[in-house]
């Protein structure tokens, strides 16, 4: 008598594959929100840096000229300028409320629209909004 030896198959059983893709799933889950989070925190640490920027800017001029109105396209008090971040997520505004006051805002792109911070400030006395955020 002659005994013939099954050859094993490989392969995946359909268990197994279940099992990946669970895990999968849950990796998923959890990188995707963390990654988006980190990504809206880089971008709003680049509003920031560039409003500190224009802060000081707006310093220079007021040291230079002893009125915040000159740093304006126009020198009428309530003039704006406007500038884009590099990346494009914030959009920076200036005002000279008044020749001795100034307040600079970044609103939030695209994107960085998602970060619950919302638009960011900071004015002449170097009050930040919202300060929860900075």
């Amino acid at each position: 008598m002659m005994v013939r030896c099954r050859k094993a198959q490989g392969g995946f059983t359909l268990i197994e594959v279940i099992i990946v893709v669970a895990i999968l799933g849950i990796l998923t889950a959890i990188a995707v929100p963390t990654y988006r989070g980190s990504t809206l925190r880089s971008g709003r640490a680049e509003g920031q840096s560039e409003l500190m920027a224009a802060a000081r800017s707006m310093e220079q001029v007021f040291s230079r000229l002893g009125s915040y109105n000159s740093a304006t396209i126009s020198a009428a008090p309530g003039a704006t300028i406007a500038l884009t971040t590099p990346t494009g997520k914030y959009q920076l505004s200036f005002v000279a409320k008044a020749p001795e006051t100034f307040q600079v805002q970044a609103v939030p792109q695209g994107g960085q629209v998602a970060d619950s911070c919302g638009t960011l400030t900071v004015n002449q006395l170097g009050v930040k909004t919202p300060a929860n955020c900075w």
